[in-house]
């Protein structure tokens, strides 16, 4: 299934060469995996994919996010954040008609196929930002009331980029999100991929917003830091791959011989 997931973002034309090939690629894809040692996820979600399709267990390593770039600020605006591109799968037309049911200000920060049509049905509530520099998209994250989520996403760096800034995270609770947002303390999930459930969210959420704390949010995304990958990337390489052992002790040795010439 995961060569399906974003078939319907495709033009006709590309939809219809990938229909006509996706056959032969998926047995020359199964043929491949048969030579792989081992498998990296970077999701639990991924990992039962990989099971699913090729049987094969996997190591799961989250990606990093930048912490240097988050930080906390004393206040933040009313408004709403979705960011991301603005593509079909990320279901971005719901988050905005989520928050014009509600009256809310949404800030939209992205670019993408999807936005001529989004723009035609947003209402002067909401505010598109196009692609921003990334100084700027980190602004977004520090200082909106939360942000909105709708992608079944296999892992998901925009919520913890946002928690990285001590904001939380309405969205939904499937994917990539069940692993980086923790429901009710960094963040609120709504079942469904439609505009009711969305809307039940954010007030979910605003019910109990004083309760979310942006340290203990920052907390929880420092988890995964660039540091935290490069140790289990460690790890990894030196469980698995015994040259690297071997490698890793040699350099260790000339390093140790270098500093004692000095």
């Amino acid at each position: 299934d995961g060569y399906e997931t974003y078939r319907e973002d495709m033009n006709p034309l590309v939809r219809a060469v990938f229909s006509a090939t996706a056959g032969r690629v998926r047995r020359w894809d199964l043929r491949a995996a048969n030579g792989v040692t081992h498998f990296l996820a970077n999701s639990h979600y991924v990992a039962e994919r990989i099971q699913r399709i090729y049987g094969r267990e996997s190591t799961v390593i989250h990606p990093p996010i930048d912490l240097d770039r988050g930080h906390l600020q004393p206040t933040h605006g009313k408004h709403y954040l979705c960011a991301g591109r603005l593509v079909g799968y990320k279901r971005t037309e719901l988050m905005l008609q989520a928050c014009q049911r509600l009256g809310r200000p949404l800030r939209i920060a992205g670019a993408g196929p999807e936005e001529a049509a989004l723009r035609r049905i947003s209402s002067p509530s909401t505010s598109f930002l196009g692609e921003l520099p990334t100084a700027a998209l980190w602004q977004e994250y520090a200082s909106c009331r939360a942000l909105l989520f709708a992608a079944d996403e296999d892992f998901g760096m925009v919520p913890l980029e946002a928690q990285a800034c001590g904001r939380p995270v309405v969205c939904y609770g499937a994917g990539g999100s069940l692993e980086t947002v923790r429901n009710g303390l960094t963040g609120v999930f709504f079942a469904e991929q439609t505009v009711d459930s969305v809307v039940a969210g954010i007030l979910d959420f605003e019910a109990r917003e004083s309760t979310f704390v942006p340290g203990e949010m920052q907390r929880w995304a420092g988890n995964f830091s660039t540091p935290a990958f490069l140790d289990h990337v460690r790890s990894f390489v030196l469980a698995h791959v015994p040259d690297a052992v071997s490698a890793m002790s040699a350099r260790n040795l000339a390093d140790a011989d270098t500093m004692r010439d000095r």
